[in-house]
């Protein structure tokens, strides 16, 4: 197996980074990390990204309260990305769980919640 080449990871993500906010440097970054793999690598490369460019790092998670193990997970998350470096908020879904559409329902619900608090900061 090959030794994944991280200096190349850094450099295309930071490529395409870039080009996504046409070549302007922001002050600030926040990513929504549910805990899933794809979401903590994401978490990882946003850190090495702008650490370098002392850039500020926000991180959202939101418990939907769904499953009776989502909160323990969260605060996995709250741990893991603070010690990054990360500003890490959990967001708890507050209503009434949907009976129907529920994956969009979840969904609209996230972004309401991290567009708030992208507001604050």
């Amino acid at each position: 197996m090959n030794k994944l080449n991280t200096t190349a990871l850094n450099n295309t993500f930071e490529d395409n980074l870039f080009k996504s906010t046409n070549n302007k440097l922001p002050k600030s970054i926040a990513v929504a990390v549910s805990g899933g793999a794809d979401s903590m690598a994401l978490a990882f490369l946003v850190a090495e990204f702008a650490k370098h460019l002392d850039i500020n790092l926000y991180a959202f998670t939101v418990d939907h309260k769904f499953r009776t193990s989502s909160r323990k997970e969260a605060e996995f998350v709250n741990r893991t990305l603070s010690k990054m470096g990360y500003v890490h908020e959990i967001l708890t879904f507050t209503g009434k769980a949907p009976t129907t559409k529920i994956e969009e329902t979840a969904r609209q619900k996230r972004y309401d919640l991290m567009l708030n608090e992208c507001k604050k900061y």
